[in-house]
């Protein structure tokens, strides 16, 4: 099976080439991010291009980061992904990044600063976090949601009343959803989580006495 898989990759991958070699001008997206559970770092590089006027992207490479995360060795692994490929660097006409500072001196670097973005999605998440982070009344109510949601994450006991709470109401089964700071939107999906399962959540807490009880109810 292996044997068969890395044959099957070899010859997607000379088709993807012979393809982009046709491809006059593409954009390249890349993005550094880390597996909590395992705490491994990944980068990946991909392209998106134009052909039929259908909008077309490719995944080159999603490589374990196991190096420092300097701009110089973000470069190496990238020069190293494009010739793997045989890109030419002229065909882009851009690239996009999230703002850290290592990965857009690196893109910097490689193709020159009048080629290069910042994520507009990247830039909003960023405008939205500041301004929950000036507001002391919704930091607050965000602090006491991420808490409770962390409360019935870490309980067994807590999770499973909750699920049984569901079945008895005869609605779909959902889980709380927490806040990841380099997770997009992730706020937002907390939060909407929430309020689909308030009214189990205060049933469950009240039952157990939960240490966010008090909390909750205000809340609510």
């Amino acid at each position: 099976m292996t044997k068969q898989l890395d044959e099957k990759f070899e010859n997607v991958k000379l088709f993807l080439k012979t393809k982009l070699n046709q491809i006059e001008w593409m954009s390249l997206t890349s993005d550094i991010w880390t597996d909590v559970l395992n705490t491994k770092s990944y980068i990946c590089l991909t392209a998106h291009y134009v052909k039929d006027l259908s909008m077309e992207s490719i995944i080159f490479a999603v490589k374990p980061l196991e190096i420092y995360h300097t701009s110089e060795n973000i470069k190496m692994i990238i020069e190293d992904i494009l010739l793997d490929w045989n890109l030419n660097k002229e065909k882009k006409v851009c690239t996009v990044t999230d703002g850290a500072a290592s990965i857009v001196k690196a893109f910097h670097d490689m193709f020159g600063k009048n080629k290069h973005l910042h994520c507009f999605a990247h830039l909003l998440n960023l405008m939205v976090s500041d301004s929950f982070a000036n507001s002391n009344a919704v930091a607050d109510i965000i602090s006491e949601i991420k808490g409770i949601v962390t409360f019935f994450k870490q309980s067994v006991k807590a999770a499973d009343r909750l699920r049984n709470e569901q079945v008895k109401a005869e609605v779909p089964i959902l889980k709380l959803k927490q806040e990841v700071k380099t997770r997009w939107n992730s706020t937002y999906y907390m939060l909407e989580r929430f309020l689909t399962l308030n009214r189990f959540i205060v049933m469950v807490l009240a039952e157990m006495n939960g240490p966010q009880i008090l909390g909750i109810i205000i809340l609510l």
